[in-house]
């Protein structure tokens, strides 16, 4: 469920289609004694329709995490955890729009 602190994504500075957050499992850095995967993940904002892509943010090594599990459960606890790379990666694609544009294709993401 999004918070009261979830972020826009600009439409693209290209071709102002939304933008899409996406997370891609970057490297994996093993297990734990309790057999627990530990790994880092890319975050980045692309747009579906001309494939341009904001600045890649990369998490620490987190443990559990998959925020593109069908379990919706997970996927929501996963980003929450990842939610401040997702932050980061949200305010740099919106960095890219000039100040004085109005962009109308925006939308609403949960980064928490």
């Amino acid at each position: 469920m999004c918070d009261t602190d979830s972020l826009l994504i600009i439409g693209c500075p290209f071709c102002e289609r939304s933008g899409k957050l996406v997370y891609s499992e970057r490297k994996f850095i093993g297990w734990d004694g309790a057999g627990i995967k530990h790994k880092k993940f890319s975050i980045y904002v692309t747009c579906p329709r001309c494939h341009s892509r904001g600045p890649l943010v990369t998490s620490d090594t987190v443990a559990g995490c998959d925020p593109n599990s069908s379990n919706p459960q997970e996927r929501e606890v996963s980003r929450e955890i990842l939610a401040p790379y997702a932050r980061k990666a949200i305010s740099g694609w919106n960095r890219r729009v000039s100040k004085s544009s109005s962009r109308p294709f925006s939308k609403k993401v949960c980064t928490s």
